[in-house]
């Protein structure tokens, strides 16, 4: 999804639609995420974890700003859950989008519970 667009075009997308995270899609252009970058303290303890070819699971991931951090950390595999019929913006693409501006590998799952992830089978 968006894979077809050009760099303009996903840009373009990516400025008609709310964003809660504040995602750096490259060049210079960064979402306006309604909730900032998130607390500096979990920023830090993010960077203490050694995420080099690990496989990594964000549950909650809203428009995936940790799915992307971890990719850029080295993660091997980054698997993103969301509910998104629980949550306002239901139906945003946001997280489409930035995977495609960012040219990421993470496998978006938006309406997997917490309590189903065993069915991901990983």
């Amino acid at each position: 999804m968006y894979t077809d667009l050009t760099r303009e075009q996903l840009l373009a997308e990516a400025s008609r639609h709310d964003w809660v995270h504040t995602i750096d899609l490259g060049g210079g252009v960064r979402t306006q995420g309604a909730w900032g970058t998130s607390n500096p303290e979990i920023w830090t303890a993010l960077d203490s974890l050694d995420l080099e070819g690990k496989k990594v699971l964000d549950i909650g991931c809203w428009d995936g700003m940790f799915s992307f951090h971890a990719e850029e950390r080295g993660a091997a595999e980054v698997y993103a859950t969301d509910i998104v019929s629980q949550r306002d913006f239901t139906g945003q693409p946001t997280f489409h989008i930035a995977r495609a501006a960012r040219r990421s590998k993470a496998i978006y799952f938006p309406n997997l519970s917490v309590y189903d992830v065993e069915n991901l089978g990983i």
